[in-house]
Formats: C-alpha cells, sequence, structure tokens
C-alpha cells in the first residue's frame, strides 16, 4: 500500500476503533450487565481485527505511522 493510502486507511480506522469503544460506553450505562457483555465481546473481536487484519501491517510497511504508545 503507498504511503498516502496508508495515511487515510490509517486514519479512518482508527477513527472507527474510537467510535466502536464509545458505542461499548454507550452500552455499558444503558444496557443490562448481560447485553453488555455479549455486545463488548462483539465489540472486541471487531478492534481486533482491524489492528490484527488493517493496522498492523499497515505499521509494518510504514513504521512511521505507528502512534508512539504502540512502538516499544
Amino acid at each position: 500500500m503507498e504511503r498516502t493510502t496508508a495515511v487515510r486507511v490509517e486514519s479512518a480506522m482508527r477513527a472507527v476503533a474510537a467510535q466502536i469503544d464509545e458505542t461499548i460506553r454507550i452500552v455499558m450505562d444503558e444496557c443490562d450487565q448481560e447485553e453488555f457483555e455479549r455486545f463488548r465481546a462483539i465489540a472486541a473481536q471487531l478492534m481486533g481485527d482491524i489492528f490484527c487484519d488493517v493496522l498492523s501491517p499497515i505499521y509494518e510497511a510504514h513504521p512511521e505511522l505507528t502512534p508512539l504508545e504502540l512502538k516499544n
């Protein structure tokens, strides 16, 4: 993936992950524990897929795009 495309995709995927994180908070505040736990498991799978299947390959190909909090 070219760097310019990687920058756009990385930014969009981080925004999606942030929105998923926000929905977890909404469900936690407004739903019962059982529904929250089911939702959280699905959301965690989505966020894991975003990181493992989209962001990780981008960071491997373009290490300069890796956020500081993910650098060793």
